[in-house]
């Protein structure tokens, strides 16, 4: 094992190590001394795209972030929360989603997931945190590739649905935006959703294959592409 994987290994598996890096990383990437007009929190800049898109909205909107990893640290929406918006975050990982409550008070944090129906299922948390998954497939293939299982546990998982329809955040009544990162489940979150009920006016997903399966299945709930960062799609609900 090369010296990077071992420190990757040693920051990861350690929780009082996991946790000093995961805080550093909150105020290296601004939660105490950046100001809202940073350009850009996102891996690829998604949320420039998506606070223009949205900035009617800032006050009015709410977000459902699934899969949400670190409070900040490449977040779809920590500028949002930074300009107001608020949401609900829905992320596994106990240490991330403990962040997101100290870091992020005034969202809704669900330390669950989000699948095809409600139950439990089982969690494989990896050595690289942005990687851990559910899917024992995207598991197997990713040890394959030289990453580790640090451990595996049974977790929550609400559909989406049940997600919106249970967790009401007071005077935000618009449905701003839906991100989903969830190492090759993005569809299966999307397909738990209510459509007739629950639109949201954006949605960024993944395309982790590169079929473009997810993206044609919301063409077909009616949004359509407007920008593509990286490996992330960003689709804007259909007037």
């Amino acid at each position: 094992m090369d010296l990077k994987k071992r420190l990757r290994k040693m920051f990861n598996s350690s929780p009082l190590v996991f946790k000093l890096k995961q805080g550093f990383d909150v105020y290296w990437t601004g939660a105490f001394r950046a100001n809202p007009a940073k350009s850009s929190w996102s891996q690829f800049g998604e949320d420039e795209i998506l606070c223009k898109e949205l900035a009617d909205v800032l006050e009015t909107g709410f977000y459902l972030d699934i899969g949400a990893n670190h409070p900040t640290k490449l977040s779809n929406t920590f500028k949002l929360y930074r300009l107001g918006m608020r949401g609900i975050t829905v992320e596994p990982n106990f240490a991330l989603s403990q962040l997101h409550a100290r870091y992020r008070p005034d969202d809704i944090q669900l330390c669950a997931a989000s699948g095809e129906r409600d139950g439990l299922a089982i969690f494989y948390r990896m050595d690289s945190h942005a990687l851990s998954t559910f899917s024992l497939a995207t598991c197997q293939a990713l040890v394959a590739r030289g990453y580790s299982i640090l451990s595996r546990s049974l977790m929550p998982v609400f559909t989406t649905q049940t997600v919106l329809r249970d967790c009401v955040i007071p005077d935000r009544p618009i449905f701003a935006l839906l991100s989903i990162d969830t190492e090759s489940l993005d569809e299966t979150v999307l397909r738990s959703n209510n459509w007739s009920t629950f639109r949201p006016r954006l949605i960024v997903v993944e395309d982790y294959d590169g079929s473009g399966a997810t993206v044609r299945y919301l063409e077909d709930m009616g949004y359509e592409s407007i920008a593509i960062r990286g490996c992330n799609h960003i689709l804007r609900l259909k007037s």
